[in-house]
């Protein structure tokens, strides 16, 4: 099922992100973080597209810059575009609030020009390494503050290979 939230109320839509983790509904969302990349993403959107299945993607701006004929594509097949930061870069993201934003509203640009839509706001995002992760974890709890400024919610996983967590193989992974 793809997360799909972006209507013409977020309001509404922000509580529903909220709420996804307490329904009693057995829904599996499939999503893909880090990027578009030539080498991967295009192999998964002809795999979604051979099974009639849509996801989201957890783009990094300054890929989707590198890439925009993927996340067109794959927005035009179906999928969600999400945010996950301009640089994905944990160091220079949670600088102060400010840098925070701008990785946000570059992103959202970027997903705009890409995908030929004026001001495009996805209203979902996910914390590089997940918003609990130790690194920057009080920046972080600041940061949801900082979401619901702008109207955006934010979703973590519950299922997870760990390869953020440590080096793993092709065949371990």
């Amino acid at each position: 099922k793809v997360l799909n939230v972006s209507t013409d109320s977020i309001e509404p839509n922000i509580e529903k992100i909220k709420n996804i983790y307490d329904s009693n509904e057995k829904i599996a969302y499939l999503t893909f973080d880090d990027g578009p990349t030539k080498k991967v993403t295009p192999k998964i959107l002809d795999i979604l597209k051979q099974n009639n299945i849509n996801a989201t993607f957890f783009v990094i701006g300054k890929r989707v810059d590198e890439n925009p004929e993927i996340i067109k594509r794959a927005y035009n097949e179906g999928n969600f575009i999400a945010n996950h930061t301009y640089s994905h870069n944990n160091n220079k993201i949670y600088i102060n609030k400010e840098t925070f934003l701008t990785e946000i509203q570059k992103t959202d640009e970027s997903i705009s020009n890409a995908i030929g839509i004026d001001n495009y706001h996805s209203g979902v995002f996910r914390f590089p390494n997940g918003s609990t992760a130790k690194d920057h974890y009080l920046q972080k709890q600041n940061s949801i503050k900082y979401l619901e400024e702008i109207n955006y919610g934010y979703l973590d996983w519950n299922a997870l290979n760990n390869d953020s967590m440590q080096k793993l193989s092709k065949k371990q992974l």
